[in-house]
């Protein structure tokens, strides 16, 4: 219910009720309800772009504050409604696949650097890269600041049982021994995780992809590359390998789950969470969980499972065999030899099934 919103479009006739009218069924004037009845409400629209939210919020709070000085004022405000955002950011299940994504970051970000002259350096880009690595694996921001340079070894880090990757060591000791930034300032201090300025933090760290200019092809990897959301992600990838090696799944409708996937997703959020941001976390990894699954069988079709072992005494053929053109390119992004443009489109077409997907529950 909607008062006084023939007033209010009489007044101002330009600006767009659609999110407004979206309310006028509710049996409650929209001012009089709580925040937990509006966010039960528009839980049902489903995911959104981030744009399409940020409108909403804008449209709702207009409406708000002239309904207060009116007299007619709320117990809440339009930021304080969660809105489902459409996720874009799944498509890292392991840390193979974060360093395929930071390799192409770093190749968009050189490419656009070109065209615009706009400086790039790599090395930019080396402290989120190395902090995702940490994040991806489970250690919280509190933990990533606590490291000492002198625990991150070719052995690992110390205090942690963490399953790294010859690529993860790679960079993480790459990150270690960097002394100066590209703009030639020096980053010093006994910590690990380090700054020019000094001031650390998760959202410091991840300034340097709001920073680089993209294509706007590919500026979704801005959110997905930053640490928190790898650290979102990561504690999906718990829970998946959790579901699999356990034979129990997080069932799609209640609250109800095991122990192990509600403490990672309270990780993932950072603390205990009331029902309504335990439902959008809940709905979130349900999602993850079709789109990684669709992506495995996508890529089944890709690798056979189980391929020929190559038998090494085998006679040779002395018949001259065709030459095969390798696609550098592609066996640098991506050991499957699927190419970066393969992956978007990849991408592209996982989004679309789950659309598909949705609008049949629906």
């Amino acid at each position: 219910m909607l008062i006084l919103i023939d007033d209010y479009k009489a007044e101002f006739p330009k600006r767009n009720l659609g999110v407004l009218r979206k309310f006028e069924d509710c049996p409650k004037p929209l001012n009089e309800m709580s925040i937990e009845e509006v966010n039960q409400f528009v839980s049902g629209w489903g995911n959104m772009a981030q744009k399409t939210i940020s409108d909403y919020r804008i449209y709702i709070r207009l409406y708000l504050d002239w309904l207060a000085d009116k007299g007619y004022k709320a117990s809440w405000s339009a930021s304080d409604i969660e809105f489902q955002e459409t996720e874009v950011e799944f498509l890292i299940y392991s840390t193979e696949q974060l360093h395929e994504a930071w390799e192409k970051m770093v190749f968009e970000a050189e490419k656009s650097s070109a065209k615009t002259n706009i400086p790039y350096n790599r090395e930019v880009f080396l402290v989120t890269w190395a902090t995702d690595i940490l994040a991806f694996y489970g250690l919280n921001e509190e933990q990533t600041l606590a490291l000492d340079r002198l625990d991150v070894s070719q052995n690992g880090v110390e205090g942690f049982d963490l399953p790294l990757t010859e690529k993860d060591i790679k960079i993480l000791l790459e990150y270690k021994n960097l002394k100066r930034m590209g703009n030639n300032k020096r980053i010093d201090g006994d910590k690990y995780i380090r700054s020019v300025s000094g001031v650390v933090s998760w959202e410091v760290v991840s300034r340097s992809l709001r920073r680089t200019v993209l294509d706007s092809k590919v500026t979704y990897l801005r959110k997905l590359l930053t640490v928190n959301n790898v650290y979102k992600l990561g504690r999906f990838a718990d829970i998946y390998n959790y579901e699999k090696e356990n034979g129990e799944q997080i069932k799609t409708y209640g609250l109800e789950m095991p122990e192990f996937a509600l403490k990672q997703l309270e990780a993932a959020k950072g603390g205990q969470m009331g029902d309504n941001r335990l439902r959008l976390y809940k709905a979130a990894y349900i999602k993850y969980r079709k789109e990684r699954a669709a992506y495995e069988r996508a890529l089944e079709k890709v690798m056979p499972e189980n391929p020929q072992p190559i038998n090494k005494h085998e006679e040779i053929n002395e018949k001259p065999q065709p030459v095969v053109e390798v696609n550098v390119e592609a066996l640098v992004y991506n050991r499957l030899a699927v190419t970066l443009q393969d992956l978007d489109k990849l991408r592209g077409q996982i989004v679309d099934l789950m659309n598909m997907l949705n609008e049949k529950n629906k």
